[in-house]
């Protein structure tokens, strides 16, 4: 990488999958490519080309669980703040991967982060994390003050997508939790 880098190559360039090296390296948790593409000037909001900039390379650590590129890109400036397609946000797509190491570094991070914040199909963390049946996600988004009864666009729940989706093991926590409707 720092031959190609010493030669000019274009580091913001996107390959072949519409990545940017930044959101590649990101994607398999490179820390030492990150960091080396971030010195030489790497830009780190540059995000997926297909979909308009989406996902940024902080979106694509969050959404692969990639905690040691999380805390480099965030040291580095990225932005908490950044959505994907459809307004998803880094920590909807933690809680999607059960990436509850990288929902702690998000929300350490952000103590003021909007936990029930949703996307733009009204699902909140919780819900995303429902429907991946991703449990350790949602007892640490509950642990954490998420709305147990949010409800989406649609009137639904956690536990009425739990139950719907046939996920007994997140219901029964769900219920366990305080759950009601």
């Amino acid at each position: 990488m720092e031959e190609l880098i010493s030669k000019g190559v274009d580091i913001n360039i996107y390959n072949g999958a519409w990545f940017t090296p930044l959101a590649n390296a990101a994607f398999y948790n490179s820390k030492n490519v990150i960091q080396l593409l971030i010195d030489n000037g790497a830009e780190i909001e540059k995000g997926h080309s297909y979909f308009n900039s989406a996902y940024t390379p902080l979106l694509v650590a969050c959404s692969k669980n990639s905690k040691e590129a999380l805390e480099i890109l965030i040291k580095n400036g990225a932005s908490l703040n950044a959505r994907g397609k459809e307004g998803v946000t880094p920590l909807m797509f933690a809680a999607a991967g059960n990436g509850v190491e990288v929902m702690k570094i998000l929300l350490e991070t952000d103590p003021k982060m909007d936990i029930d914040a949703s996307s733009d199909n009204t699902y909140n963390a919780l819900l995303y994390a429902v429907i991946s049946d991703a449990k350790n996600a949602v007892e640490f988004l509950i642990s954490k003050g998420a709305d147990i009864e949010y409800e989406n666009g649609s009137g639904k729940t956690a536990l009425m997508l739990a139950t719907s989706k046939n996920k007994k093991e997140i219901a029964n926590l769900l219920i366990k939790k305080g759950a009601k409707k």
